[in-house]
């Protein structure tokens, strides 16, 4: 028996070091070693440290990031309290029909918003124009990319908060309204704090998942430059002389990032006990909203549409627009571009050739291949800011031409 033991720790032991050890070692290798002779250098360090582009990618990161875990906490912890305690018409179905973006890629959803709310040219933008309405939605900002990914993170802090709130006995509420306090003193001086742990990690988890994705802040912060550290890891992994030193330094930054949350979180818990003492089963007391249920339902059903069937109807009708040709798209972009003169037809072809060869390309290899094209140029990247995200979608579909027409009215 002993034997088996130390077998099974003997194979945890190597399983961690394969998972954990070896890809740390190799990055930290990268990082602090340089050279033919793999010397002991600080070079790579320095040059992120002196460097402004990795401070504002750093400073990118920690917004973003920090803000997309922040909407994610309110709405996730919002949602399960709805679907939880409340007697919300519906909330068992609604609560797993929520769930549902998680299985949804960011990429995905991040070309769908694209497309509903890209300045100008974006389905809803465009909507709000006919409706005479003078504001209009821009995704390209940090805003726009923090909610973004934020609604497409809140599924994973509501499944967190929402088993804690089960396990919530709701003999202790009713013992704090008997004693006096109203629903609102209740809440704040019980419930949250036994449901803190549980809000924190869903919070940690967000920021976590948040800082390693790559493929929302290309597609909605490569035309206006806002690049997170995945950005200019790819970047420098891009470049004519891969800079794999300092891609090892950054994604050193993403660790240390992740390790300052889960810090955080034990730094606030310290010293603390959430432990409740129970001997009977219970079930979660439900709170009954009244006419309040109307807004809650329509709150849940909101959410379904922003993040499921709204982005999923406007991929739809985009790769099925049979009015658009793709070739009668492309030479109007063309056209276009050279009776306006403002820049050379045959660095035009040059582009129009990249982005044609994006439809017999992968998902992702169509997004490198067109955040490439539109960085070598800074007049694709200006005159543009619509048409990456668009592209990147369209090169997996059987048609190119909606996104090329996007990217002709955007120019």
């Amino acid at each position: 028996r002993q034997a088996l033991k130390a077998l099974g720790a003997s194979v945890l032991v190597a399983v961690l070091g394969l998972l954990i050890a070896v890809p740390l070692g190799t990055i930290l290798l990268q990082a602090f070693t340089g050279g033919a002779g793999r010397l002991l250098t600080g070079e790579h360090i320095a040059k992120v440290l002196t460097e402004r582009v990795y401070w504002v990618a750093l400073f990118n990161t920690v917004v973003v990031c920090g803000g997309a875990a922040l909407v994610a906490t309110v709405l996730g912890a919002m949602f399960a309290w709805i679907f939880v305690r409340t007697d919300t018409f519906g909330r068992s179905a609604l609560e797993q029909i929520a769930q549902i973006p998680i299985f949804i890629p960011p990429f995905v959803g991040a070309v769908a918003w694209a497309l509903l709310f890209a300045p100008r040219v974006g389905a809803a933008n465009r909507i709000m124009v006919a409706l005479g309405v003078p504001w209009q939605f821009d995704i390209y900002t940090h805003s726009g990319m923090l909610w973004v990914m934020g609604i497409y993170l809140a599924p994973y802090v509501m499944m967190i908060v929402a088993a804690a709130m089960r396990s919530v006995d709701p003999s202790l509420e009713e013992a704090a309204q008997v004693a006096g306090l109203s629903r609102l003193q209740t809440a704040l001086r019980i419930t949250v704090p036994l449901l803190s742990p549980a809000i924190l990690s869903g919070a940690v988890l967000a920021f976590t998942i948040a800082v390693g994705l790559f493929g929302t802040p290309v597609v909605l912060g490569w035309s206006r430059q806002i690049l997170l550290l995945t950005s200019r890891i790819w970047i420098g992994t891009q470049a004519a002389a891969p800079e794999y030193g300092v891609t090892a330094v950054l994604a050193l930054y993403l660790i240390l990032l992740s390790v300052i949350a889960m810090a955080a979180q034990r730094y606030v818990l310290a010293g603390r006990s959430y432990i409740t003492v129970t001997g009977k089963g219970f079930r979660p007391r439900l709170v009954r909203l009244g006419p309040w249920a109307a807004i809650t339902l329509a709150v849940a059903l909101l959410y379904v549409v922003l993040t499921i069937l709204a982005p999923l109807l406007v991929l739809l009708a985009a790769a099925t627009s049979a009015h658009l040709a793709r070739e009668d798209a492309f030479h109007h972009l063309e056209g276009e571009a050279c009776r306006d003169g403002r820049r050379p037809a045959a660095h035009l072809d040059r582009h129009l050739d990249r982005l044609e060869d994006l439809a017999h390309r992968p998902p992702a290899a169509a997004a490198c291949s067109m955040c490439h094209c539109m960085h070598d140029s800074q007049s694709m990247r200006t005159e543009m800011p619509t048409a990456m995200s668009s592209f990147v979608f369209f090169a997996s579909a059987p048609s190119v031409n909606a996104a090329a027409s996007i990217a002709r009215n955007a120019s």
